[in-house]
C-alpha cells in the first residue's frame, strides 16, 4: 500500500513536539530511557500508569486493552513489584488483586496520550514502538534523522523488526522516507486529534473514569448482595431443621 498523504513539514514552536508539551492533559509520562523491563513489562508498565486516583481495573481488564492472556498480565505486574515500579495488594474475598503505582519520573520524560496506551486497534507491540519512535523525533521539527541502523540500535531492536513497524505506520500515512532519516505525523503517530487541541481526548477519559468508578461500585454492592444472601441461606437451613429445635429443647 502506498503511503496515503505527504506529510507536511513543521518547523519551530508549532511543530509537534512543542505543541504536545504544552496541550496535552490527559497522559501517561514515559521514561525516556528504560533499560530495566522487557518490551512486554514495559508497556505493561505504561498501560498501568493510565489508570490513577484510586481506579484499579482487573487483570482480565487489562490483559484486555494489551490484547494477551490473564496470566501473562500476572506474571508481569509480579515483576514490576519486584523492580520496584507497583505494590500489589489483596482486594476483597473473590476480587482481583489491586495494585498502587510507587513511583514515576519526576523528569527526564515524554508525556504519551491516553489515546495511544489505550488504542486497542493498534496492538501493543506496535503502540510501544510508536511511544519509543516519538522520542526520536526532532523537538523543533516533526523530523528523526537517524539511518535504520541507528534507530534500531537506538529503540532496542533488530533490523528487520524495526522494517515491520515502519512498514506498519507507512502504510497508514503516518512516516514518510526522507533523504536522511524519516518525517512523522507525530499526531497520527500518537493517536491524538490536532483541531480539538486535545480536549476531544479529555472527555474521552473522564467518561472512561466514570463507566469505571460506576463498575467498582455495582461490584462493592453485589458483594454485599451475595453476602446478605448467603447468610440468609444459612439462617433458613438451620430454622427449618427440626434437629436445631430439638437441640435447643423446644421439641421432643
Amino acid at each position: 500500500m502506498e503511503v496515503l498523504e505527504v506529510i507536511e513539514r513543521k518547523y519551530g514552536v508549532d511543530s509537534p513536539k512543542p505543541i504536545v508539551a504544552r496541550n496535552l492533559k490527559d497522559y501517561v509520562q514515559v521514561e525516556k530511557k528504560q533499560e530495566k523491563l522487557k518490551d512486554s513489562e514495559e508497556f505493561l508498565l505504561y498501560l498501568l500508569r493510565r489508570f490513577t486516583n484510586g481506579m484499579c481495573p482487573s487483570q482480565e481488564r487489562i490483559a484486555e486493552l494489551m490484547g494477551t492472556e490473564r496470566a501473562f498480565i500476572a506474571k508481569g505486574m509480579k515483576v514490576l513489584e519486584q523492580a520496584g515500579f507497583i505494590s500489589i495488594y489483596k482486594k476483597r474475598k473473590g476480587r482481583s488483586n489491586g495494585y498502587t503505582l510507587l513511583k514515576l519520573p519526576s523528569k527526564d520524560y515524554n508525556k504519551i496520550p491516553c489515546a495511544l496506551i489505550l488504542n486497542t486497534e493498534i496492538p501493543w507491540r506496535k503502540r510501544l514502538f510508536a511511544i519509543k519512535l516519538y522520542d526520536e523525533v526532532l523537538y523543533d521539527v516533526n523530523e528523526i534523522h537517524r539511518t535504520k541502523k541507528e534507530l534500531a540500535k537506538i529503540i532496542g531492536i533488530s533490523r528487520p523488526s524495526l522494517d515491520e513497524n515502519l512498514k506498519y505506520y507507512e502504510d497508514r500515512g503516518l512516516i514518510e522516507k526522507i533523504k536522511v532519516g524519516y518525517r512523522i505525523d507525530v499526531f497520527g503517530l500518537l493517536s491524538i486529534t490536532e483541531d480539538t487541541l486535545f480536549q476531544q481526548e479529555r472527555k474521552i477519559s473522564l467518561q472512561e473514569i466514570e463507566i469505571d468508578s460506576l463498575n467498582q461500585k455495582v461490584g462493592y454492592w453485589k458483594d454485599k448482595y451475595d453476602k446478605v444472601e448467603s447468610d440468609f441461606t444459612v439462617i433458613e437451613a438451620r430454622y427449618s431443621n427440626p434437629n436445631y429445635w430439638r437441640h435447643i429443647g423446644l421439641l421432643n
